[in-house]
């Protein structure tokens, strides 16, 4: 029994009445047994709840608005139909709106036949996590948005369009734009007219691990903006794109792509123009344009300039529609590189300086094995090709280059065609030309360990006039000139 004054109880009575109190439990909404539409479920959370959604149909367009703690789980994959019921009316819709919430989970839920808005849509938001949810036929728009949010997941998602790919409305996969910390992890997508995934005004964004086929338009493609940042592709799968497996255009994205494979795009594997990239094991087959290209934009945009670093290492390209590489950018780094069945040149460079080009093998290339205009200051080292129409055509307006130790094997035409002058060979060989082995016209250049033998016509032919060109150490057996 309390012996206690009477302010001295009335105080204990207020304190024991304050820890008596109960503190708000996170509470489990439950659909359709608690709420009969999401929407309500929703309308009734509060932070810090989890709204459980059960198998079935729901023909309604969810708004999440406002929150800061929020778990929306799906049993059975329950489906949000493009189609809003309200007031007794059947409006197309999308699936699942976020606007301004943060610290957000969506698993589990389906969104079919979404028209007029995404299936699944993230704005303004921050640390929100959409898994295992994925959109089937959307009718139009694309099948994920992702808008002005930051540190967002796609975790296993999936985007199913409509085979054959129709005509109509382009119909995209995932468009991120205006954001920064987006991840996109394992997401598979499949049958879209439009994009794969389209990267807009973002940075930072990492796509791993994902597989996207017959697509319509690019696999992959990021485009300038304001933000700027890099995209990161990490081991991906790319197959049947309608255009480019991978492009860049514009000044303010940056590509980083690891361990990727790209098959069967209606023009070039690898597009990465007018900023930095970065390729590390990446393999293309059957491209109908390029295997890799890297070329200026037109001029530069919101004062950043049109060359950006180019690194590529350990790639390789077979099935080639155009060029193997076709590279424009000044400082650019190409090392061990594989080239096999190239419809046009194995390597193209253009208007540069400051290139370095080694271990490159190649085969079966219907044009030059390299080719080069306006280029200066550049090292081209350790090559081998057979068979190509000639192995290197370099213009009038390429000097100041090293080629060295070149293995040409049985061109069609020469071995070396050189029109460009003060360039140095230093130890290539050339075998079994069908024209020249080496066919100089320029002055300047400088001839050290090089040889050629069993050429058509002659192993050496130089019209450049006597005294010329610097020779030293070679081994030619037939010469044609001074």
């Amino acid at each position: 029994m309390l012996n206690l004054t009477s302010g001295r109880a009335a105080a204990a009575l207020v304190t024991i009445g304050l820890i008596a109190v109960p503190v708000a439990a996170q509470e489990t909404i439950r659909v359709p047994q608690d709420f009969g539409t999401i929407q309500a479920a929703v309308d009734a959370a509060v932070d810090g709840d989890t709204i459980q959604i059960s198998k079935g149909e729901y023909p309604e367009y969810v708004v999440i608005s406002g929150f800061t703690d929020l778990t929306v789980i799906g049993k059975g994959k329950p489906v949000l139909l493009g189609l809003d019921v309200a007031d007794g009316e059947e409006n197309p819709a999308g699936g699942l709106f976020l606007f301004d919430c943060s610290n957000v989970l969506v698993k589990g839920l389906v969104a079919r036949d979404t028209v007029d808005a995404n299936g699944f849509t993230v704005s303004s938001c921050s640390d929100v996590t959409l898994q295992l949810c994925r959109v089937e036929q959307p009718v139009s728009d694309d099948a994920i948005g992702i808008f002005s949010s930051t540190d967002v997941i796609l975790d296993r998602c999936r985007v199913e369009g409509t085979p054959g790919i129709p005509g109509g409305e382009p119909i995209g996969g995932i468009n991120i734009s205006s954001s920064t910390g987006v991840s996109v992890l394992k997401a598979k997508i499949e049958d879209v007219s439009d994009g794969g995934i389209h990267v807009a005004s973002s940075g930072d964004v990492l796509i791993q691990k994902c597989r996207l086929q017959r697509i319509g338009d690019d696999g992959i493609h990021g485009s300038s903006g304001g933000t700027g940042g890099l995209i990161t592709v990490d081991r991906c799968n790319l197959k049947d794109i309608g255009n480019d497996g991978i492009e860049t255009s514009g000044s303010m994205t940056d590509l980083h792509v690891i361990k990727t494979r790209i098959q069967l795009t209606g023009d070039d594997g690898v597009n990465a123009s007018g900023r930095a990239a970065t390729l590390e094991k990446v393999s293309v087959t059957g491209a109908a344009g390029a295997a890799f290209k890297f070329l200026p934009i037109a001029g530069p945009i919101d004062g950043v300039g049109i060359d950006g670093p180019i690194l590529v290492t350990n790639c390789r390209a077979a099935k080639v529609g155009d060029d193997g590489l076709n590279v424009d950018a000044n400082g650019a780094v190409i090392e061990n590189l594989r080239l096999k069945q190239v419809a046009e040149d194995g390597v193209r460079v253009t208007d540069c300086v400051g290139v370095s080009i080694t271990k490159v093998r190649m085969s079966k290339v219907d044009g030059k094995g390299m080719r080069i205009f306006g280029v200066g200051d550049s090292d081209f080292i350790d090559f081998r090709m057979a068979k190509p129409d000639d192995g290197v055509f370099v213009d009038f307006a390429s000097s100041g280059n090293l080629f060295q130790d070149w293995k040409i094997t049985a061109p069609d035409g020469d071995g070396f065609d050189l029109d460009g002058p003060s360039n140095t060979f230093v130890d290539n060989t050339v075998n079994k030309a069908g024209g020249y082995g080496f066919s100089v016209i320029t002055g300047g250049n400088t001839f050290t360990g090089n040889k050629a033998k069993s050429s058509g016509l002659a192993d050496l032919q130089d019209t450049a006039g006597k005294g010329a060109n610097t020779y030293s150490g070679n081994d030619f057996g037939t010469t044609d000139g001074p």
